[in-house]
């Protein structure tokens, strides 16, 4: 019996056996990768992209997908029938995302000229 209160002992000693606590901080998996949760979220403008964000972006993708990463466009232009542009922008580049038939045909970044 003494065996069993000092084995008992010693397991909540080290930790392995207490009262089932609910966890209240925040585990690895509910922060998203690449991102230090001491830091502030960054706070961007409507229509502005990150490179990291453009380089996810590929053609056949849908209007919903891009949406879904990379937010609403800055600046949205119809050229024809069922094909659209959107612009996007962030410190150096113009990004812009050509729509035909409601998917990615192409899409283009470069430096505006001043």
């Amino acid at each position: 019996m003494k065996r069993i209160a000092l084995a008992g002992m010693l397991m909540m000693s080290l930790g392995l056996l207490g009262p089932a606590e609910p966890a209240l901080a925040v585990t690895d998996s509910q922060v998203s990768p690449g991102i230090d949760r001491h830091d502030p979220p960054v706070r961007r403008l409507p229509g502005e992209i990150t490179f990291e964000t453009y380089r996810m972006l590929s053609t056949g993708t849908t209007e919903a997908e891009i949406l879904t990463r990379a937010g609403q466009p800055r600046y949205t232009f119809r050229i024809a029938r069922g094909t659209w542009v959107w612009v996007y922008l962030n410190d150096e580049w113009l990004v812009e995302v050509t729509f035909s038939g409601g998917r990615v045909a192409n899409i283009s970044r470069y430096r505006p000229k001043p």
